[in-house]
């Protein structure tokens, strides 16, 4: 079963142009033995330097509204203008 689905996670990631490589591990799997295991890990590789650059300023700036929109729905009195005394 393990090594249909890892099949299957290789082709869907291929099929998005993505490089696939295999990281073999070994854990311990009972009171002597060990097991192996095999990381599946998936990579885009930018054209150039500017889209590689382009593409963390947009995953940074997405946290970022993600971030304030949290902070916006949790705590809106920090965000209300302060109310002017009467006169």
């Amino acid at each position: 079963m393990a090594l249909l689905t890892r099949e299957y996670l290789k082709e869907r990631f291929k099929e998005h142009q993505l490089t696939v490589i295999e990281q073999p591990f070994t854990y311990p799997s009972g009171l002597f033995s060990k097991a192996q295991g095999v990381n599946i890990v998936a990579t885009k590789t930018a054209k150039d330097t500017l889209e590689n650059i382009n593409t963390t300023f947009y995953q940074e700036a997405v946290l970022l509204i993600e971030a304030f929109i949290n902070q916006l729905l949790t705590n809106p009195e920090v965000f209300s203008p302060p109310l002017k005394a009467a006169t």
